[in-house]
């Protein structure tokens, strides 16, 4: 539905005739402004009721448009009530597309079409799913006819002299055919093609050489028979069973999608909101895609210095916060204190000096190293991937693969402070005995990548330890993503479709970094 909007404050006195407005000394139109208030809200009111009635998320609007009405998120759990539906799905927007395709998911339960439809409404990202029975290497049977070709991308049927015959798509061959390399290839003309997403660019491909040389092992597009694995399945081994059903999932990118819009510091567009809050001496950069459906990530390049204008390491000259944003280079506060929601920063300095009250602030941020020599850190759910210095650290959730220190010339661990559900490194120093931790985890991370800047940089990857994949406080994620559910997504969508497979199958994520790249 459309989304409600209305200016009745305004319209009301733009409607009178020009002579009462030009006679008018203020008090008609503080008069209309309080009636238009009053409908204001009214028709806010009547808009809610109306969208309360339907649980889905509001159809797409193109850019520009206002976003349609959505029903209040406390409603959910009543609607599937009515469906008899268990919530799976972390977050609102995986909710709403359960109870919206509740019956159309029942109607086809035990099909592939609606293990994808459920997979990528809960998971949040294209993935491909195959029966691993048609993986495993079988007999070939006399009386069993063969497909056409052409259902296999050919344009024509191999008569019997031709040197595909043996090869033909549809014959149950176990041998490899080194002649010919097998993968998905690019092809709209074909009927039989499927159309996916790879990293944002939709392409309609095929399989190419059934029987050839794989040239992607073990990815979505690796065709070739195997044996049955009786190994116990998780995300490297026993994915070949005839009680399988594979789903081909590929890395998410976290903080560096291929798509981001980049902008200069002292430049920035339209879509970074800066909001200057003089009374409580407040700055605010907000990306204004942040926590909407069509989110847009934003890179900001160059160096930012920030706080020159006020007294050096002064804490309380200005509070500078940033939402949503890539910082990709050094961010230096000469004074003042600094805020970070959803960011990733390569570098933050800090030469404010405060140790009772934080210099720096951050929630589900990614750093690459922190550096605040004479001031406190707060820090949830953040990952650092180099040093973090600082005169008293307070961390929950967060993940820090080097050491944490105080001082420039030394390992000595924060004077003040506590870390807690969090990762420190196996050598890190805790003899400071007003520097306390609890919960603490010193095993090796497993990341898709360590690099920053790189796709999936930071983000856990499935075979990754337990602890990290659920040891936050109330059993998420640690880390970076621990807001974006990454982890839960996925275990959500294995929890989910097990009420829509066939009797005796199980489902099976299988890492693929392949999806990200188009068949050409």
């Amino acid at each position: 539905m459309t989304q409600p909007s209305s200016n009745f404050k305004e319209e009301l006195y733009q409607r009178l005739p020009q002579l009462y407005r030009t006679k008018d000394n203020g008090d008609l139109r503080n008069y209309l402004s309080s009636v238009g208030g009053f409908l204001d809200e009214m028709y806010a009111n009547l808009g809610q009721r109306l969208a309360d009635n339907f649980p889905d998320n509001p159809a797409p609007v193109p850019e520009g448009e206002v976003q349609g009405l959505a029903c209040q998120e406390w409603l959910l759990p009543y609607f599937a009530d009515l469906l008899d539906l268990e919530l799976l799905s972390p977050h609102q927007e995986g909710k709403r597309e359960e109870i919206a395709n509740a019956i159309r998911w029942r109607q086809r339960k035990g099909t592939l079409s609606v293990l994808e439809d459920i997979a990528e409404a809960l998971a949040g990202i294209e993935i491909e799913v195959q029966e691993a029975w048609q993986r495993v290497a079988r007999t070939p049977r006399v009386d069993m006819p063969l497909r056409s070709a052409k259902d296999w991308g050919y344009k024509q049927e191999p008569d019997s002299a031709s040197t595909i015959c043996a090869r033909h798509p549809a014959l149950d061959a176990c041998v490899i055919d080194f002649r010919l390399p097998s993968a998905a290839v690019k092809d709209e003309s074909f009927s039989g093609a499927r159309l996916t997403r790879f990293d944002g660019k939709q392409v309609w491909w095929r399989q190419a050489s059934l029987h050839g040389v794989p040239c992607h092992p073990n990815s979505f597009d690796d065709q070739s028979k195997r044996v049955v694995d009786f190994r116990t399945t998780d995300y490297q081994q026993g994915y070949f069973s005839p009680k399988n059903i594979l789903f081909f999932i590929p890395p998410d990118a976290g903080f560096f999608p291929s798509d981001a819009q980049g902008y200069n510091w002292g430049n920035l567009g339209n879509d970074v909101a800066v909001v200057h809050d003089q009374e409580n001496r407040v700055i605010t950069y907000r990306n204004r895609s942040l926590d909407t459906q069509n989110f847009l990530p934003i890179k900001i390049r160059r160096i930012i210095e920030l706080g020159k204008g006020g007294n050096e390491f002064a804490p309380d000259y200005y509070t500078y916060r940033f939402e949503g944003l890539h910082l990709d280079n050094s961010v230096i506060v000469h004074s003042g204190r600094i805020e970070f929601y959803r960011c990733a920063i390569r570098k933050v300095s800090i030469h404010s000096i405060d140790k009772q009250t934080a210099v720096l602030t951050a929630r589900s941020c990614l750093f690459k190293s922190i550096a605040v020599a004479r001031g406190r850190v707060d820090l949830e759910y953040c990952t650092v991937l180099e040093k973090t210095l600082a005169q008293a650290l307070y961390a929950s959730g967060s993940i820090f693969i080097d050491i944490v220190h105080r001082d420039h010339h030394s390992d000595e661990p924060p004077e003040l402070g506590g870390v807690r559900y969090a990762r420190l490194p196996p050598d890190q120093k805790l003899t400071q005995p007003t520097f306390r931790t609890n919960h603490i985890s010193t095993e090796r991370v497993a990341f898709y990548s360590s690099s920053f800047g790189e796709r999936s940089c930071a983000v856990l990857h499935p075979l990754a330890d337990e602890y990290f994949l659920s040891g936050a406080g109330e059993g998420g994620e640690l880390g970076a993503y621990h807001g974006l559910f990454i982890v839960a997504r996925q275990r959500a969508l294995l929890e989910k479709v097990k009420h829509y497979l066939p009797v005796g199958f199980k489902a099976v994520l299988v890492p693929d970094e392949y999806l990200l790249s188009a068949p050409i």
